[in-house]
């Protein structure tokens, strides 16, 4: 664990070292879709506890930063997290924190865990009221963590959630059951954790590409 932290760290030297593009330093940045990335749980909330007593809100952090750093240099999107260290937040101020950033998308990341450690495999949650959008966002997220990852495809499903709080295309990434003697193990690794954080990011970039209308005015005016 040590040294996958010290090679997130030397990854983070090497991408804030590294010079803009001429795009990006004639202020490209400035359009980038917006995009608040949620690492669940945290602080007093551990969320599920796994396999070799890992915790639910580590992982989902671990997760979230991937994402951030990966996205550092990338001039279509703009990453956000709501949190970036072992702290707790109210799941409804993660979504009014969304809001008050004017982001264009909201993802929530997850760890699930059951009771039959026989549970495992991957699924994207949307609010039962939510619209096209959202559906749309999970859908690709999805497709592109089961391509990706090789993991049992739990598909799109619709909950009463805490996202239904944010003002734009909202989701909520169950990431892998924590529970699962395989999927668990697998989950505290930094290559599969960078596995996911790659392939929910090649979501969002196809999301963004393919409905490039849904951000054109929130960029202009941002």
């Amino acid at each position: 664990m040590k040294i996958e932290k010290l090679i997130i760290a030397v990854i983070l030297l090497i991408l804030l070292w590294t010079p803009l593009n001429s795009e990006q330093a004639t202020g490209i940045t400035h359009r980038r879709v917006r995009v608040v990335i949620d690492p669940g749980q945290g602080g007093r909330d551990p969320g599920a506890i796994g396999i070799g007593g890992v915790r639910e809100a580590d992982i989902n952090l671990a997760i979230g930063r991937l994402i951030f750093l990966k996205a550092l240099t990338d001039p279509l999107i703009e990453i956000i997290l709501t949190r970036s260290d072992d702290r707790f937040i109210e799941p409804i101020q993660r979504a009014l924190f969304a809001n008050s950033v004017k982001a264009d998308l909201f993802v929530s990341i997850h760890g699930n865990g059951f009771r039959d450690p026989r549970a495992h495999g991957i699924e994207t949650l949307i609010h039962t009221a939510a619209g096209q959008e959202s559906y749309l966002l999970a859908e690709v997220i999805q497709r592109h963590l089961i391509d990706n990852l090789g993991a049992r495809d739990r598909g799109v499903k619709r909950q009463f959630l805490f996202i239904r709080r944010a003002q734009m295309p909202a989701v909520l990434v169950e990431v892998g059951f924590v529970t699962n003697p395989r999927e668990g193990r697998l989950l505290q690794t930094f290559a599969y954790q960078s596995q996911i954080a790659t392939a929910i990011l090649a979501g969002i970039r196809e999301f963004v590409t393919t409905h490039s209308h849904l951000f054109e005015r929130a960029t202009a005016t941002r």
